[in-house]
């Protein structure tokens, strides 16, 4: 019976990782498309958002969805703004849950770090005095001090 289960955990393991491939392909293929209609591109963007704010989402699959949102954005500071309203939409579920969902608030918090981790390695110089970006120590600090 052990190596039943054992079976079906490495199934499941090589289904995610399967799923996972074919997602960062779709990702992929979505920063090539160039998504240049506005409509296209708003409708890319809220679905990013929604995948990006949500915890079922794999961590492997952070860094080309984050790479894919920001080539849909005309410019950085729309992409921050983006950035922001990802964090604030994860920040408010930790709020809204109780004290005793402490896991849960931890793996919000991680989430948080590795969001602003691969936007941060991503960003261009230039962009390094936006407010928004400053603005993202109000992310940081709660993640680091719990």
């Amino acid at each position: 019976e052990a190596d039943e289960d054992e079976t079906q955990v490495q199934t499941a393991d090589d289904l995610e990782d399967e799923i996972c491939f074919t997602c960062i392909q779709l990702l992929r293929l979505a920063k090539i498309s160039g998504l240049e209609e506005e409509g296209s591109r708003r409708h890319f963007i809220a679905v990013m958002k929604d995948v990006l704010a949500s915890l079922d989402t794999p961590d492997d699959l952070l860094e080309g969805c984050i790479q894919a949102i920001g080539y849909a954005h005309e410019n950085e500071s729309h992409f921050l703004q983006t950035v922001s309203e990802i964090l604030a939409n994860l920040s408010d579920l930790t709020s809204k849950e109780e004290a005793t969902m402490k896991d849960l608030e931890a793996c919000l918090q991680l989430r948080i770090v590795s969001i602003l981790s691969i936007v941060l390695e991503n960003l261009s110089p230039q962009i390094a005095t936006s407010p928004i970006l400053q603005n993202f120590s109000c992310y940081i600090l709660p993640s680091i001090t719990n």
